[in-house]
């Protein structure tokens, strides 16, 4: 058996959202910059994860709110856009 590709769905909280902002960097000294982040710490379980999300998504999210994702052993996991397929 291949095992479960997905983890278990769970309803997941966020307890925690933070914004880093990102830098540019110093392309003419081969410093690179760095993307911005949009972090938030969700929590099923007994089982806290840090999960990076696109900006669009960040923004729809408040502390408090709860989403839905997916538990594996050791990490959580989010979708953060709707498939087009008849499996929604």
């Amino acid at each position: 058996m291949l095992g479960d590709f997905k983890g278990k769905l769970v309803n997941a909280k966020v307890i925690d959202k933070k914004f880093i902002e990102g830098d540019a960097g110093i392309p003419a000294m081969g410093i690179p910059g760095s993307p911005a982040k949009y972090l938030l710490t969700l929590y099923a379980n007994d089982q806290t994860q840090v999960v990076d999300v696109k900006s669009n998504f960040f923004k729809k999210i408040d502390v408090g709110d709860e989403i839905k994702a997916y538990e594996y052993k050791d990490h959580l996991s989010i979708e953060q856009d709707k498939r087009k397929s008849g499996w929604d």
